[in-house]
This record gives C-alpha cells, structure tokens and sequence, in this order.
C-alpha cells in the first residue's frame, strides 16, 4: 500500500483521504464521509435492472472484456508480463490435462468431452470474465454431481446413457446464471463465513482424493488391482508427488521447466522403459505386470477430438428427456454447485492477495461458456480451486494465461491426442494428489483439535493457545464432513444456517437493560440497549412489572437500539396494551427515524397492531436526562459566544494592521 503525505491530508493508493482535528471544529469545518472512485460495490449490493436500465445492466456483465489483460493495465505491462503469462499457461495446459481426465472419469463422461468443454470454458471465462489467473473446466463437485445422474456405459466408445439429460440441464443452468449476473446476485456471498470457506476447501479436498480410487481399479474387471500391480502404481504415484512438490525449490530450473512436464517424461520412461521392458524381459515374475494408462480405460482418436454441433449428433435422443420433478431437482443441485463454486474460488484468490474482482461478470462469462459448450456436445463447468490456487502460486496475475492454457488443450486434442493414450493412470493420481495437498486448510486440523481440548492442555506449550469460538470449530467440521458424505451444496447450506443461527443466539446476549426510579414524579424509567427482535422478544417482555409500576412509565431506547422486525413492533404493543389494562401511562422514547417509518407503514399494512399508542416524545428527566429544550439552547449560546470571540479577535487584527500603517511613514 503506497502511503504518503500531502499537506495535512493523506494519500493512499491515489485516493486522498482529508484529515479532520475535531479538537480544533469549529462551524466552517465539515464532516464528510470519504468514498473511493474506484471501489466497486457490483458484488456489495444486488441491483435490479429496473434502476439502472435494462442496457446499463447488460452492458455492466459485458465490460469484464475490457479489463484484466496486460494491454489495459495502467502503465501498461512489460514483456516480462507476457512472458510469465505465457509459461503459466504452459504449466495450467499440463496440469489441466490430467485433472479433467480425471474428473471426467469421475463424472462417467468419455475424457474427451471434458477436454472439449474445459478449452471452450477457459477461453470464454478468460475473455469475459472479471476473475484474472482464475481456471474454469470440470470440477470435483460438477462431476460428483453428474455421476449420479448418468450411468457408466460398458462400451467406452458410446455416450454414457442419460448424457441428453445432463445437457438440457446445463443448458437451464446457464440461463438462471445469466439471471442471477443481471440482478447482481453475487452479493449472497457475504454471507458465507470463513468456517463454511474453510470446510468447503477442506471438503472438496477429500472429495479430490477420495477420486482417485477408481484409478486403483482394473479398466476390464472393475476390481481393486492387487500385488505388483499395486505396488508399481504406489511408486509412480509417490514419485509424481515428490518431483511436482520438490521440482519448484530448485533455482532458477525448477522455475523454468514446469515441474508437471518433468513429473510425466519421468514417468511415462518408468512405466514404458523400466517396468515394460526391462523388469519385463529380465525377470519372470514381473512379465505382464503394467501400470494401466489412458488409452487402456479409453482410446482417444482422430473423430472424437474434433467437437460437433448438438443437434447434429445422431447419438443423441432428445425425446428420452423428460421435463419432470426429478429433473427440476437436479437442475437445481447443479445450478448451486456451479454457483458456489465460482463464488468460492472467487474469494479465495482475494484472500491470497489476488486483484480485486466481479463476480457478476465471472458469472457472466459462465452462462456463455456453459451453453457454448453445450452446443458443442462438450461438458461445462466451474472454477477450479485448486488449479487457481496453483496458477496464481505461479506468479499469474491475468487473462492470459487462462486463454494459451485453452488454446493448447485444444490444439493438444486435434494434433496430439495420441500422445494422451501413453498417459498412466497412477500420474493422474499424483497430480491430483498434489491438488488435494495444496487444497487442503492444514491449519485448521489443529485449531479445531485444540479449540475442543479443556485449557490446562492447551497451556502446555504455546502452539496449543490457538484457539477460536467452539461453534466455528464445529461449523469447519459439520461442512467438511457433509461435503465429503452427502454433497457440497447440503454442505455449505447447513454451515450458513448454522452460522446464522449461532449469530442471532449470541445477538440476543447484547440485549441490556437498566430501571431507575424518581420519588419526585413518581416515574420509572426502563433503559434499553440493544436490538429488539424476535431472538430477544422474551427478555424485552419479561422485564416490565404491570401491576407493581408507578403510574408513568417511560420505556427508553438507547443509542442505536433499533426495532428489527415486526415481532419488536408487536412486543411494543403488547407491552403498551399491558399497562393500559393496569391504568399505567407509558411513553416510548428514543424511536429512530426509521423505526418511526416503520411503525407508520405497518400501521397501513397491518391493522392488528395499536400502532397509535406509541408515543414519540423527548424525555423529561431532571435528574438522569437534560431537557431537550434546554440543550438546544446551550448550543446556541456557545454558537454565539464563539462567534462573539470571532469578531473581536478580527476587529483587534485589523485595528493593530490600522496601527503597523501609521507608524511606517
């Protein structure tokens, strides 16, 4: 943050802020709230197209094109910029690669339709979208998602039964995305709090790793490899996971070669070069002994790379498709899943120093990315957490590298698809193990343990004092473990509900109160602090004593004590109708002004409530409170008396000027 100082003022990242002495007002000296230019608030409020207009609106999703490329950064970036972009891109196509295999495989989709759909998504996303060094394709949670609903065909070379299902609910998806950028509905995601982020991370994680165990299994039995079959395949993968973990701490060279190109070559020689050909003719009891590839669970070929029209597909039967109760259901989980993802992968890349970005536009650019790709008979997707995270550790910070990592897959697709039969599978399982290692809140493992461990245990030593509130600890594991056994979105539901809960029961803890007494009018007074809302109607209505009470009684609201929803306006009533049954006089004091906005327009709305018997009046008290009257007025003879001061030390100042004159002659 670039601080310097301008005069008495303060300039912060070009926006200068006035510095106020409010020891030194006086009545020319203005208060005046600071706003930044440049803050944008798209992802603060929601905002109907109504105020705005119809074209503003659209035009405020379209405008992510404009920005987040190095040509229209200011000063405009260097070559070194493109530079990095370039080799970051390079590294995400290596890394992309093997993980929508995977999730593909997971969704029980043909490897090549995950392809065909995360090029078409990254370039789109990239182009449109306000989320730089953000990657869009399949993800864990979209393809747990699909393989509910498609069922694995025997027969890799046909479509999975249920695909035109899955399509026609994409094809939904991207249209309520659409709707929910035009209304600005990103705005929800302040209400996510940081145990739900950090369980959703830890969650997704284990849903990663979780994966990978279909890769144990033999492409033609479908049973658990055993023997040396396992073993190899736990070396090749150990040996992926230290290459692309330790490859980057090398000077200079671990940053030029991108550790998953050296972690592939190392393996593919292990595999076709040591274990096929020289355990295999050297020693008898490895012969046929292989770690399985790719092209053994799937052949990729020349037809299948290129991508072809929707309607053209003659291996598709829209007439299957039934517009049902059960299709409703799964638009719906999709639509959250995608949702939560790419508000999620958003606002982790903001709390690791990321640039500040528009959700709206990223949703945006989804819509158009999920229903291309649709049209071209691929599968869309989300933004990817980990990939993100990756692309982002590795020094991006733009567009770029998103639209080469989209151009080399598919160029990889047309021109190289036979090189991705010769990929093993225990490199895939590596990869996204380094994924899940990277994805994972390790920090939370012992915050939460220590949060739950009685004090005299937590005094051991200093690295067990970590702790947080008990309902968060338990929020970070509710959504993990709901995540991983249920689904992401009953995850993520539960630990804002949660959260919400736990907020209005603490809320309702800073409802104060006080009573005082006044012989002399015989007068009690009711001092209220707090919220007044439901959580805290009980308390309110407990306090009050209406039959032993004095005769007047004044009830007042302190500070920013505020009615928060009809049910404080009604625990007023009914206390006001309480003490009329028992002949008490009661005046409510305090009222803001928008508390008394609402009391008038619930008195049109709702006829139940006696509106009319609240009272708003300044409070009388000689001994705790000042007149109102009386206040005003010493306000106005300090005015007076300051402007008094004022023109006697001018006429003083001009009458020794009058004097200096004088005498110089």
């Amino acid at each position: 943050m670039n601080e310097s100082k301008k005069g008495d003022d303060i300039v912060i990242n070009d926006v200068t802020e006035k510095v106020v002495d409010f020891n030194k007002m006086d009545e020319s000296t203005e208060r005046t709230q600071i706003y930044h230019d440049d803050l944008c608030d798209n992802d603060i409020k929601i905002c109907l197209p109504s105020r705005i207009g119809f074209l503003p609106a659209i035009k405020s999703m379209t405008d992510g094109i404009k920005w987040g490329w190095g040509f229209t950064n200011t000063p405009k970036e260097s070559s070194k910029y493109y530079i990095n972009e370039i080799l970051c891109g390079c590294i995400l196509c290596l890394t992309m690669l093997p993980e929508m295999i995977s999730f593909s495989m997971i969704a029980n989709i043909p490897p090549y339709l995950g392809l065909q759909g995360a090029s078409f998504l990254c370039l789109i996303t990239s182009i449109f979208g306000g989320s730089p060094a953000v990657i869009h394709g399949v993800t864990g949670a979209f393809a747990s998602v699909c393989s509910k609903y498609l069922v694995e065909n025997q027969n890799v070379d046909l479509l999975p039964e249920g695909i035109e299902r899955l399509y026609v609910c994409i094809m939904i998806c991207s249209v309520m995305l659409f709707f929910f950028s035009l209304f600005h509905m990103s705005a929800l995601i302040q209400l996510i709090p940081t145990p739900v982020f950090i369980g959703y991370c830890n969650g997704l994680s284990i849903i990663f790793l979780r994966a990978q165990l279909h890769t144990l299994k033999d492409p033609h039995t479908h049973e658990y490899i055993k023997g040396y079959y396992l073993l190899f395949f736990v070396i090749i993968c150990t040996l992926v996971v230290i290459i692309v973990e330790l490859w980057k701490k090398i000077p200079k060279l671990g940053h030029k070669i991108p550790s998953t190109l050296i972690a592939i070559t190392v393996t593919i020689f292990v595999e076709f070069v040591i274990l096929r050909r020289f355990l295999h003719n050297n020693f008898d009891s490895f012969k046929g002994v292989k770690s399985y590839t790719v092209g053994d669970l799937f052949s990729f070929t020349s037809d299948k790379a290129k991508p072809t029209f929707l309607f053209t597909n003659k291996e598709l039967d829209f007439a299957k498709v039934v517009f049902d109760v059960d299709l409703i259901k799964q638009v719906m989980n999709m639509f959250v899943v995608l949702l939560l993802e790419v508000l999620m992968v958003s606002e982790v890349i903001k709390d690791m120093g990321g640039a500040e970005c528009d959700t709206n536009e990223t949703i945006f650019s989804l819509f158009i990315g999920n229903f291309l790709a649709t049209l071209g008979c691929a599968v869309g997707g989300s933004s990817l957490l980990g990939l993100s995270v990756l692309n982002y550790r590795n020094g991006a910070r733009g567009k770029e590298s998103g639209v080469v990592a989209s151009i080399l897959i598919y160029g990889i697709l047309l021109f190289g698809y036979s090189l991705l039969n010769y990929i093993p599978l225990s490199f895939l399982c590596g990869i996204m193990i380094t994924v899940f290692i990277h994805c994972f809140k390790w920090f939370s493992i012992p915050i939460v343990f220590f949060t739950f461990c009685p004090g005299y245990i937590r005094n051991c030593h200093p690295c067990m004092s970590r702790k947080i509130s008990r309902w968060d600890a338990f929020i970070i594991v509710l959504v993990t473990v709901l995540c991983v056994f249920v689904s992401v979105p009953t995850g993520v539901f539960a630990g804002i509900i949660l959260s919400a809960l736990v907020y209005v029961w603490q809320s309702k803890s800073t409802f104060k109160f006080e009573i005082f007494y006044d012989k002399d009018t015989d007068t009690k007074y009711y001092e209220i602090e707090g919220h007044l809302f439901y959580a805290s109607k009980r308390m309110f209505t407990r306090l009050f004593s209406y039959e032993k009470d004095s005769s007047t009684v004044n009830i007042v609201l302190k500070g920013k004590s505020t009615l928060f929803d009809y049910t404080a306006i009604e625990a007023l009533t009914s206390v006001k109708q309480q003490y009329n049954l028992n002949n008490r006089n009661v005046t409510i004091h305090g009222l803001s002004h928008e508390c008394i906005k609402k009391i008038a327009k619930m008195n049109h709305l709702c006829k139940q409530i006696d509106v009319d018997l609240v009272k708003v009046e300044a409070p009388v008290v000689p001994l705790l409170y000042k007149p109102l009257r009386t206040i005003l007025k010493t306000q106005k003879t300090i005015r007076r008396r300051m402007s008094f001061k004022k023109k006697k030390k001018k006429k003083k100042e001009t009458a020794s000027d009058q004097s200096a004159d004088e005498v110089e002659p």
